[in-house]
């Protein structure tokens, strides 16, 4: 690890060995037989006599990298507390909730802001079906609030996803 920490800082660039942890992805093996096998054992890395500790997840650059490659906790994390909500929430009073606002204004602001929040990170790594579903909900709630769309009194039917695409005149995810 030394090698690791004087060449980066050859470069301008700090590691902290202190902080170093390994995340060992695994793949999805298919079983060949009716029982399933026993989950191999912790990989140990060692550099320079300085043994590393293994996570299942961390975060890097603010997006959150898991042993399994999955992004469901990820885009659950960006849609709520830390993405497109916090976005509605932080313009909501000022631009979003006034009617004579300028709608062009109020569509660019929730692309450039709040979109760009959702989908962080996921255009690096290789989206499921269900994923994608779960985005497309999380956009369609947020163009629904967006523009200010209410049901009918004692009904349960709402603007179709392809609808408020059309009204918003905005691209899906």
């Amino acid at each position: 690890m030394t090698i690791i920490v004087e060449v980066f800082g050859e470069f301008g660039l700090t590691v902290s060995e202190k902080k170093t942890e390994t995340l060992l992805m695994r793949t999805k093996d298919k079983p060949t037989s009716t029982s399933q096998p026993p989950p191999p054992p912790p990989l140990t890395i060692e550099a320079a006599g300085q043994k590393h500790a293994q996570t299942t997840e961390f975060r890097y650059l603010g997006g959150l990298v898991n042993e399994h490659g999955d992004l469901t906790r990820e885009i659950n994390y960006r849609s709520r507390g830390a993405g497109a909500w916090a976005c509605l929430r932080r313009y909501g009073r000022e631009l979003f909730d006034r009617p004579k606002a300028p709608f062009r204004l109020k569509i660019r602001l929730l692309q450039a802001e709040a979109m760009e929040t959702l989908l962080f990170g996921c255009m690096t790594q290789s989206l499921l079906s269900g994923h994608c579903q779960t985005l497309q909900l999380i956009h369609h709630r947020l163009l629904l609030r967006f523009i200010g769309y209410k049901r009918k009194k004692d009904t349960y039917r709402q603007l179709s996803y392809a609808q408020t695409l059309k009204r918003v005149e905005c691209q899906s995810v």
